[in-house]
């Protein structure tokens, strides 16, 4: 949805963007290092995708 020319729609994923960001560190933070890559994936493609823009 972020993809979406819509302004909308990015503003309703960017809205997420905190949460995904607490529950990446609170993941790096703990033993469960290992469960940490497709939140890692996503916050990395959110990234491109606005340094892009």
């Amino acid at each position: 949805m972020y993809r979406s020319s819509e302004e909308g729609l990015r503003r309703f994923t960017l809205q997420f963007l905190p949460e995904l960001i607490w529950v990446y560190l609170r993941h790096s933070a703990s033993r469960e290092r290992y469960r940490n890559g497709c939140v890692e994936a996503l916050l990395l493609g959110i990234y491109n995708l606005v340094r892009d823009r």
